[in-house]
């Protein structure tokens, strides 16, 4: 008999028994975000998975979070992401600094 998941693998019947607990092609649960994926697929999951656990190198933020939270925080206020204020101030800014900085610039109505 042909595995019953699609592996390709034939057996006794006796046999797909135990099989279908170790096929490749089984579903799982991510331990991170808990949603089901085949066994062989899992690997490619967890490089983008958005609830496992990353950090960031940045002296702010060097607790475990999930990588969706760090994705946030290098967006909005790592400081490893620091931009100069484009209006011409010189200042250091993170990108949500930056965003009411604009407004306050000393540089702001200078042509």
């Amino acid at each position: 008999l042909a595995c019953k998941l699609g592996c390709g693998t034939k057996l006794t019947r006796n046999e797909l028994k135990t099989h279908v607990h170790t096929c490749v092609r089984r579903n799982i649960p991510c331990e991170y975000c808990s949603k089901n994926f085949k066994f062989c697929e899992m690997p490619e999951h967890l490089k983008k998975c958005p609830k496992m656990k990353a950090t960031c190198e940045c002296e702010v933020y060097v607790e475990m979070k999930c990588r969706e939270d760090v994705s946030q925080h290098l967006e909005q206020d790592c400081g490893k992401m620091e931009e100069t204020c484009k209006l011409g101030c010189g200042m250091k800014l993170t990108p949500s600094e930056l965003k009411t900085h604009v407004n306050i610039c000393v540089r702001r109505n200078i042509p």
